[in-house]
């Protein structure tokens, strides 16, 4: 969502309608579909929004082949267990207006005010870390400008590191948004150097696109969020959010409750963009006003929930829904409650099934080899290898869902361990763990083992401190997360073989020779070039094939 829905009037929609062989949307059948809108997101709608929503959902009702409002409606709440019709209903109706650097001001600000105030901050604590959430993103261009607004400041960004969340509603707008590719017109608000250096333009099938440069796809998460599902599984504390003309849709009861989520989730002395329409009256305890629609939270004043060093309690992130149908998840909340969570009880797997040759039940099962850099996770019961000198295998079980995974990934060498290199670290890790949800598993849930991280680089042009940064990374990062390491085995000077059976979590772990041990170094150095390639991208070509 990024604009208010218009208003044009529409001429004609009901002779199309009728011309489709349905009947008119009612004044009762209208009703009943706002209020179940407005139950499920928070969007508020008018009267004088009738005809937009008798335009928006009749494509909706000629793919279900049905000739009546009510009847859709009775579909909605009735025939749709797994909510996919509702996700299309609300995909339908929100707007998704926005472009690049729009309202301008906002990103000069960042960079006269708010990235000098990061700067001050980092020589008085250390911290070289920024947080900024795009809430309501829409497809994409918003984040994307937050994106390369930092590196336009930061160039050289191997001593800070940036996380960019990026949420909408709409699960289709962010599936674009992730895609990354946009009609050439839209980049005409970027400058001309800046559209050289981030955006790679198509030829043969794809001219008359661009596709955003990889480097900026990774700085950013996007997630799924509905304003109205409480508590927000969004973990503070940010540095910056924005949300702009978003607020416009909701009544002021939501809008506040909106308002108080993000004061809770930022910094004190963090801010709060809002769009050129929206305004915080009402609610200048939380929010000391700047300029325009640019707001800075009160240290004073907070709301009863406390922001503390990992934030907000938190439910588990939805996944992006497929657009074909899945098998159901298992029930479970669909929230954390904010104290002291109860999450269920759920069995350990021991770990003395780590690293006796406990795949015999699995021989018959597909096999998949991971490589350095890969990612895969099954919802069927599926064998997957893989072969690790300093890199780290993370492997992740919902024994519940009975779904699994690994990843393979290394941290660049040579640079400051907080510094952006993490971020390849994070991006595996949340890659692996969004792609478990999307298969049924339970973030709560989560069980994780580890492998790697030995030192077999002698002569590989590699820093001895490589493996050790790898094993801190993945024991702070599980432990940040809350997903316990059930077992590992870290370190040491041998490479290992690690076999793991995805619905049972066992993990069949096998030390290799010093021949195995050469040819890893070789590949984890090429790997290690090959990343630190993505921290700043030269410029780009006016002319690239994607």
């Amino acid at each position: 969502m990024a604009d208010p829905i218009p208003n044009p009037g529409m001429p004609g929609v009901p002779d199309v309608v009728a011309a489709a062989g349905m009947q008119p949307l009612s004044d009762a059948d209208f009703r009943a579909l706002r209020d179940l809108i407005y139950e499920k997101s928070g969007i508020t709608l008018s009267d004088s929004k009738k005809q937009l929503v008798t335009s928006r959902l009749s494509r909706r009702l000629r793919v279900h082949g049905l000739s009546s409002y009510r009847e859709y409606y009775e579909y909605v709440t009735r025939r749709d267990p797994h909510g996919d019709e509702l996700r299309e209903m609300l995909n339908a109706i929100t707007t998704n207006k926005t472009d690049f650097f729009r309202e301008k001001h906002h990103f000069d600000f960042m960079t006269s005010a708010f990235f000098p105030q990061c700067i001050e901050r980092a020589k008085s604590t250390g911290e070289r870390r920024m947080r900024i959430w795009s809430a309501g993103c829409s497809t994409g261009e918003e984040p994307y400008t937050l994106a390369m607004t930092f590196l336009s400041a930061f160039p050289s960004t191997g001593t800070w590191s940036l996380e960019i969340l990026a949420t909408d509603l709409d699960t289709q707008v962010l599936e674009r948004a992730q895609a990354g590719i946009y009609p050439e017109e839209t980049i005409a608000p970027v400058p001309a150097d800046l559209q050289r250096r981030w955006f790679r333009r198509g030829t043969g099938a794809n001219a008359g696109k661009v596709r955003v440069s990889d480097a900026l796809r990774q700085l950013i998460t996007f997630r799924q969020l509905n304003f109205v599902d409480h508590p927000w599984w969004v973990q503070g504390p940010f540095d910056l959010i924005l949300c702009r003309n978003v607020m416009i849709y909701f009544n002021q009861d939501t809008q506040r409750t909106i308002v108080e989520n993000f004061a809770q989730r930022l910094r004190p002395d963090g801010y709060l963009f809002i769009g050129h329409s929206e305004t915080l009256s009402g609610l200048n305890h939380l929010f000391e006003p700047l300029r325009g629609t640019i707001y800075r939270r009160r240290a004073t004043g907070e709301p009863e929930q406390k922001v503390t060093a990992r934030g907000v309690a938190a439910a588990a992130a939805p996944p992006l829904p497929r657009s074909t149908p899945e098998r159901p998840a298992l029930a479970r909340s669909a929230a954390t409650p904010p104290q002291a969570p109860k999450v269920p009880k759920v069995p350990k797997v021991p770990a003395a099934a780590q690293t006796r040759s406990n795949d015999a039940d699995a021989r018959n099962l597909p096999r998949v080899n991971v490589i350095i850099g890969g990612v895969r996770a099954s919802r069927e019961p599926m064998v997957l290898r893989t072969v690790l000198g300093s890199c780290i295998c993370a492997c992740l079980y919902d024994p519940v869902a009975k779904v699994g995974g690994i990843n393979h990934f290394m941290l660049p060498d040579g640079l400051d361990e907080h510094a952006m290199p993490t971020r390849f670290g994070v991006n595996a890790m949340e890659v692996l763990i969004n792609d478990l949800l999307k298969i049924g598993a339970d973030r709560r849930r989560l069980q994780a083992k580890a492998f790697g991280a030995a030192h077999v680089l002698s002569g590989a042009g590699l820093s001895p401190d490589v493996p050790r940064k790898n094993a801190r990374f993945i024991k702070e990062f599980l432990s940040a997360e809350g997903i316990p390491l059930v077992s590992s085995r870290l370190g040491g000077s041998a490479p290992v073989e690690v076999v793991f059976t995805t619905d049972t979590a066992r993990a069949l772990v096998r030390a290799l020779g010093d021949a195995v041990a050469r040819d890893l170094a070789r590949e984890e150095k090429s790997h290690d070039l090959e990343i630190k390639k993505q921290m700043v991208l030269p410029p780009q070509s006016s002319v690239e094939l994607f």
